[in-house]
């Protein structure tokens, strides 16, 4: 049906303190799983 060409996004949202936390947990699971830029593109969101 229509459904199968639509596409389907989420908005999430979150505090500072929590993304900082979440981008700190995705670095580390792209670090591990070779995605680089995926790494580098969370470490760079995180405040310091």
């Amino acid at each position: 049906g229509v459904y199968d060409f639509q596409k389907k996004s989420s908005l999430i949202m979150a505090s500072n303190e929590s993304a900082n936390t979440l981008g700190k947990v995705a670095a580390t699971l792209a670090d591990g799983e070779g995605l680089q830029a995926h790494s580098e593109s969370a470490k760079y969101r995180i405040d310091n």
